[in-house]
This record gives structure tokens, sequence and C-alpha cells, in this order.
């Protein structure tokens, strides 16, 4: 395994996370490691920057990664479906922080850039994702946005909506067998992929 310690906002805003991501995966491949021996990994604004980095890599002409694996992703920073349609849920991620994450990011920048806001891109030939959500998230209909946009551009796509869960239950492991079990799924997606 191999983590990125990637730049943070509001020091580094956009691109800065993005490229850190893309130079890390084109420096796996020059220490020799194919791209089909790797997978590419991120939680909720990391489960943002693996889509960013596999549309990057896809526009640079680069050889994709075998798959990738976002949990609790953030695919669109507009959050039109967010603000309009779901005050009712019960996620401890709210409105004030989403703006606010919005707004340390992206300082001014258009969300509507692919490489911001993947749910934009061109998903085309994309490798297969594994999302995973919790049905309590703000994000899960943007999820199943992405999803659907992807889906029809043939791209294999594994949705996960896990019972009850909210924004990143995955990260509290020592707290909830929800948590291992979501591991242990993205474990076999892994697994089956590079058995492929």
């Amino acid at each position: 395994m191999f983590s990125v310690d990637y730049s943070l906002s509001p020091e580094y805003p956009f691109p800065a996370a993005v490229e850190d991501c893309i130079q890390s995966y084109l420096w796996l491949r020059d220490e020799g490691f194919q791209a089909s021996e790797l997978v590419i990994v991120g939680i909720s604004t990391g489960g943002n920057l693996a889509l960013s980095t596999l549309l990057a890599l896809k526009k640079m002409e680069e050889t994709l990664p075998r798959g990738g694996v976002c949990m609790s992703p953030v695919v669109d920073f507009k959050f039109p479906i967010v603000y309009n349609h779901l005050k009712d849920v019960n996620d401890w991620i709210t409105y004030e922080k989403l703006e606010k994450v919005r707004e340390l990011y992206l300082q001014g920048k258009n969300p509507s850039n692919p490489l911001i806001s993947p749910i934009y891109g061109d998903l085309e030939g994309l490798p297969p994702i594994l999302i995973q959500v919790g049905s309590r998230e703000l994000l899960l209909c943007d999820v199943n946005r992405f999803r659907d946009l992807a889906v029809q551009k043939k791209v294999k796509v594994n949705l996960e909506v896990w019972k009850d869960m909210f924004h990143s239950w995955q990260l509290f492991y020592s707290h909830l067998p929800e948590s291992d079990g979501s591991m242990m799924s993205i474990g076999e997606f892994v697994k089956e992929l590079c058995s492929e």
C-alpha cells in the first residue's frame, strides 16, 4: 500500500492535490509498478481525488490503473441536489461544512471543472470502480448521478449503499462492524480485479 501525502487547502488549493496524486502515480510507474498492479483508493475528498486522478491520467493518455475505489466521494462540488432536495437527511456533514470545504479547496475556481467535479468529466474508458456510500449521506444522490452517467459510458461501476451509514463511516473501524464489512468488500473487489 502506498499513501499519498497530498497538499492540503487552504494553503494549497486546487489543483495542487490532484497534481500530487498524478505525480505519485507516475512515480510508482517509474519505480517499476505496472498500471495493472495499481488501484487508486480514496475516501471523501480523497474519493474525489481518486476520480479526478483517473480523469487526468486519461487526458494525459497514460495507461490507467486496474481500477478505483471511492468511499463517500465528493463527485460534484456544485452540490445541486444536496442544496435543493435533501434538507431532511441526517448526516454529520452539514451544508455549512460542505460550503466551507468548497470555499477552501476551490478558492474561486469553477466547480464545473472535471478535475474538481468528476461528474462533469469524460467518463468513457475509465477502469472498473467500486463506490461505497451511506444511505444517510447528503452526497448519496450525487453519487447515484455519477454512477448512472458512468454506466451510460460503459464504465463498470459497483455501487454499494450501506444502510443507515453516514459520511466516511469506514473510518470508525474500532466502533462499527459496518466499517470492517466495508473494508472486506473493498478487499474482495480488489482481489477480483487483480485476478482478471
